[in-house]
């Protein structure tokens, strides 16, 4: 993750101030992410544990980050779009792929976490 100090304001009259904004913002959004939360923005900034915010549907994750294929289709004038496009893509079929995984493991199965770096920790999957 990258913490830069550098915020392009733009055009702004009072850039000063709208720096300090986003700062503030983007230093609630990586505080947050150390604390295992994302932050999106829905009627404002919203957060939301994320082992709790991945294990609602894709459509759900799409839907709560702005994402679904519909929606993002409308911003084609934003060159951003596509990798937008892309993301909806990769989270259904990564959700797609994890359910068809935990339909073959016997319930409440416990597997070995290997990005847990032998800390001992494991996640157990439930069907």
């Amino acid at each position: 993750m990258i913490e830069s100090d550098n915020i392009y304001c733009g055009d702004a009259l009072d850039c000063s101030e709208q720096m300090k904004a986003k700062k503030k913002f983007r230093d609630l959004v990586l505080q947050e992410a150390r604390k295992g939360n994302i932050v999106f923005l829905g009627e404002g900034p919203m957060v939301a544990n994320l082992n709790e915010f991945i294990k609602q549907p894709a459509e759900g994750i799409l839907y709560d980050l702005n994402r679904l294929p519909e929606v993002v289709l409308t911003f084609i004038d934003d060159p951003k779009w596509i990798n937008d496009y892309a993301v909806s893509l990769v989270i259904t079929k990564l959700k797609a792929n994890l359910e068809a995984a935990q339909q073959l493991l016997p319930a409440d199965s416990i597997l070995e976490c290997p990005s847990c770096h032998g800390t001992g920790r494991a996640e157990i999957f439930r069907r």
